[in-house]
């Protein structure tokens, strides 16, 4: 039964633009792989963009981590939902919650707003609070109560009619919330905090959520069907000695055990005709 779907594919992290085309291209697959290498390939930062993307958009399902010993790349370590995943890294204060806070209300006021005409700007369907502010040449008489602010703009004494911009997003493509996620991450990661995902780390973060259990390519086929027939998780791992091979879909794998008892029951009914 190993090898039944081929393995998911490799999320690298290097950069905001790779992590939202490896979430764009890890849509359609029900697993990916973190691969930590030796300690400085991923950081908390872009796990939390990918974990976050995934559980709003419902894929991948999960997310295998894997890191590289001397003479063992590869090595499996084990796998979480997106769900879980998000759920550990938001799980007390920190500045990651607040960036993460911060981009779900970007996002809202974004999906609230309307551009005004084809191709402008979106605005939402509500003015700004307070007075209302706009450009006079500083030659120009100004009105009644009218106040020049030291920004360059003039303040009215009357309330603002002027439509009030949503949140600025790179590029409208359907991934803007993770897009304000990154925005939002930004200054946190040059801020000199250690960020970077070790095997030790994905533990202490991820130990309570990950799952570590593996069949092994080599073992026989009643390890397989325990393996199989005992987990009551959405996937089981595929391991070669250490190494990761598969994530396996736990009711593809069922389904499998049920066809492959059916065609043996088939074939000795059919020998019990026969005789």
């Amino acid at each position: 039964m190993s090898g039944v779907l081929n393995p998911p594919g490799s999320v690298a992290d290097s950069s905001s633009d790779t992590i939202i085309d490896s979430l764009k291209n890890a849509v359609g697959n029900y697993g990916v792989v973190a691969d930590l290498k030796e300690g400085e390939e991923w950081w908390q930062t872009r796990l939390l963009v990918l974990a976050s993307g995934a559980a709003r958009l419902g894929f991948p399902k999960a997310v295998v981590f894997t890191s590289a010993a001397p003479g063992q790349p590869n090595r499996f370590l084990g796998w979480a939902t997106p769900g879980e995943l998000l759920r550990r890294l938001l799980a007390r204060p920190s500045v990651l919650a607040e960036a993460y806070g911060a981009a779900q209300r970007d996002w809202l006021f974004w999906q609230l707003g309307a551009p005004e005409q084809p191709d402008s700007q979106r605005v939402l369907p509500w003015a700004p609070r307070g007075k209302m502010q706009m450009y006079f040449p500083l030659d120009a008489a100004l009105p009644q109560l009218a106040e020049r602010n030291a920004s360059g703009t003039v303040e009215l004494p009357w309330p603002s009619t002027a439509p009030q911009p949503t949140p600025w997003v790179l590029r409208e493509d359907g991934f803007e919330a993770e897009r304000f996620l990154l925005a939002h991450l930004g200054p946190i990661e040059g801020d000199g905090s250690a960020w970077s995902l070790s095997e030790v780390r994905v533990r202490e973060l991820f130990g309570s959520v990950l799952h570590t259990d593996a069949v092994d390519h080599e073992d026989g086929e009643t390890t397989w069907v325990e393996t199989i027939l005992g987990t009551t998780a959405d996937f089981f791992a595929v391991t070669k000695g250490r190494q990761f091979v598969n994530l396996v879909p736990r009711r593809t794998a069922v389904n499998s055990v049920l066809l492959a008892l059916v065609s043996d029951n088939g074939r000795t009914s059919g020998r019990r005709l026969a005789g």
